[in-house]
């Protein structure tokens, strides 16, 4: 399979797949100015970890 990510000022544009594909992105920016209830670096690190359990890094 061949997976081509468009990224632009940081921000996903496009996702393009030569097959059918299942795509969610993690965000991992935190804010310069959090306010309450934004996450944590280490709630997205874990995030990050929880979604990608199981999965093979391709790139």
């Amino acid at each position: 399979m061949r997976v081509v990510v468009e990224v632009s000022g940081g921000l996903v544009q496009n996702v393009y797949a030569d097959g059918p594909l299942d795509v969610e992105i993690v965000d991992l920016a935190i804010s310069d100015f959090p306010g309450p209830g934004d996450p944590t670096k280490a709630e997205l690190e874990e995030k990050l970890r929880r979604e990608t359990q199981g999965l093979d890094v391709v790139w």
